[in-house]
């Protein structure tokens, strides 16, 4: 940003003069690079102030540091990789059922040759800077030259199976846009284009145009909202159909798709892979009629407490910040092995190392070998 290492107060003037230079100057920028152009320029600016408030400052490192090892230690398990596949459904509110299986199926019997394609696609090849704020910021904490060559810090480890994931849940979903793009008469780079826009609308991301102000404001604000930006994506291609809907821009077909596509079926499946594929009925149904709440920035958390009977928690902080609380009760009732174990949890959760997974298998583990189950899946997911 233009201003990384200023007080808010000195960034006010100079902030509202540029603003006032961008609305003079609208109309030629609308005209020559369209409105979405300006909107992010616009919205970036707004933001250049907020996100510079407190970066220079010792608090604001410690919760840039916080929430990067929040991130390491919270997605580093099984579960969190399977769930990135879910986004493929979302494809399909942008192309039909065949032309999606024929791109899967064509980048999986091709994939080397895809690769080196989308890799000369910058929007594609760099999306593990983007494909969530949280995860960004984890890749941003290396060295400019290891961002140069590509090289990764053994701390992103953890990360690695949501990146592979992702990464070809968006190749095979990109692929299928591209070549329907190609067969309806579009040229190359027009079908890349194509791609990169059904990518961007379909796919969680962690851009400036996506997020709310909030979200990407300063350093306590991204860390009161982590991990909100991947459920938030389906809100947001669900109310753009409704709303297009409304004013006769989007048919009834399109908007059946969004429905399906954007509610029902990631909401099953969110279901299924947070239970290990042993979700009750009930359960299932409850999901769905309350999909769309789920995916709302912070009513979502405390909706989905309440459908799983779970202590509402808008963050992981707040989690964090309980289990500190736990710790030091525990010592004033004097049962210091049980605040060990609380203490060494938060300890790990901040430096970045896996907690929940290794403790899930190890119980898992245990429970398998002495007989109290037979189930397999406790490896992975917990009893309850």
């Amino acid at each position: 940003h233009s201003f990384p290492t200023r007080r808010s107060s000195d960034l006010e003037l100079p902030t509202k003069e540029m603003n006032a230079i961008l609305k003079g100057i609208k109309e030629p920028i609308v005209q020559q690079y369209g409105p979405d152009f300006y909107d992010v320029l616009n919205t970036w600016l707004k933001r250049t102030a907020n996100d510079g408030r407190f970066d220079a400052t010792k608090i604001a490192k410690t919760l840039l540091g916080l929430r990067r090892g929040l991130t390491k230690s919270l997605i580093s398990n099984f579960i969190t990789p399977l769930k990135q596949t879910i986004s493929l459904s979302s494809f399909l509110t942008e192309i039909n059922e065949k032309d999606l299986i024929n791109g899967i199926s064509d980048y999986w019997t091709h994939k080397a040759k895809w690769d080196k394609f989308w890799n000369s696609v910058p929007q594609i090849k760099n999306r593990a800077e983007t494909m969530t704020r949280d995860i960004g910021a984890i890749s941003k904490s290396r060295s400019a030259l290891k961002r140069i060559q590509g090289k990764r810090t053994i701390s992103e480890a953890g990360i690695a199976p949501v990146r592979f994931f992702d990464k070809l849940t968006v190749r095979s979903g990109a692929t299928a846009v591209y070549k329907k793009a190609i067969k309806q008469g579009l040229s190359g780079k027009e079908a890349i284009q194509k791609a990169i826009g059904a990518v961007r609308r379909t796919q969680p991301t962690g851009d400036i145009k996506d997020l709310s102000l909030f979200q990407s404001g300063g350093p306590l604000e991204k860390l009161g909202t982590m991990f909100m930006n991947q459920p938030n994506k389906y809100y947001n291609i669900l109310y753009q159909n409704f709303r297009g809907y409304a004013k006769r821009r989007v048919g009834k077909g399109k908007l059946a798709r969004a429905i399906i596509y954007a509610w029902i079926i990631p909401a099953l499946l969110f279901e299924e892979f947070s239970t290990g594929f042993s979700a009750k009925k009930k359960d299932l149904i409850k999901s769905v009629l309350l999909g769309p709440a789920v995916y709302i920035l912070f009513l979502g958390n405390l909706v989905q407490a309440a459908k799983s009977h779970f202590d509402y928690s808008f963050s992981p902080v707040e989690g964090l910040a309980q289990d500190v609380s736990k710790s030091i009760r525990y010592i004033t009732k004097g049962k210091i092995y049980d605040a060990i174990k609380k203490a060494g949890k938060v300890a790990a959760e901040v430096k970045g190392i896996p907690v929940n997974q290794p403790k899930r298998s190890f119980e898992g583990l245990k429970d398998l070998t002495t007989g109290k189950t037979k189930d397999w899946r406790r490896l992975i997911w917990s009893k309850y």
